[in-house]
């Protein structure tokens, strides 16, 4: 199920943010892969789609965080 949201995606280092627009959650059987992932729309908004198993609450949801380990 879709959702419209506000938001962006921060990029840091490489100055660089992508409207977020649209949330989507997706519900697997428990045999499938969970995944979260970004997928920019034809009208160039950027959609966080995401296992209900991964996120189960996204109006909790603060913020993603990436922490490079190189």
């Amino acid at each position: 199920m879709s959702k419209k949201v506000k938001g962006k995606l921060r990029l840091n280092g490489l100055d660089k943010e992508l409207e977020l627009k649209v949330v989507a959650a997706v519900n697997l059987s428990e045999t499938d892969n969970e995944f979260i992932y970004m997928e920019k729309l034809k009208s160039g908004d950027w959609r966080l789609c995401y296992t209900s198993t991964t996120i189960e609450d996204i109006s909790k949801l603060k913020n993603i965080e990436i922490i490079r380990e190189d």
